[in-house]
């Protein structure tokens, strides 16, 4: 049958070979995963508890109303930076433009968690 071809048995023990390694070392690798991450050293690099709203964390969520207020930079941006908001600070960025602190500015769009900005036009 298949058996008459001269490379075919070589070939069929090397694949069962690297078939039974690589199942062998997922093994490895899943009992040592599991494993360090149970040690000390492992739980000092890891955050150990999750990150939740009653535990005060939170991202920002802008809301489309702050698009077109003004506001002042407190940093400069290059293009990003912090800008004061009615009361409240903001990471901001421009669209690739510099801008000095304490020069006024207007939210022209969101992007994620960050407000595009420009200078406000003179009066």
């Amino acid at each position: 049958m298949f058996m008459h071809h001269p490379y075919l048995l070589p070939a069929l023990y090397w694949f069962l070979g690297l078939s039974v390694a690589l199942a062998g070392a997922t093994l490895v690798l899943l009992a040592l995963g599991t494993y360090l991450s149970q040690t000390r050293q492992f739980k000092k690099m890891t955050l150990p508890d999750l990150q939740t709203v009653e535990k005060g964390y939170s991202a920002p969520h802008y809301t489309a109303s702050l698009v077109g207020q003004e506001g002042i930079t407190q940093t400069p941006l290059r293009p990003a930076g912090k800008i004061l908001l009615a009361g409240h600070t903001y990471n901001a960025t421009t669209e690739g433009t510099y801008l000095a602190a304490d020069r006024p500015v207007v939210v022209t769009a969101i992007l994620g968690h960050t407000l595009v900005v420009q200078a406000a036009p003179a009066l």
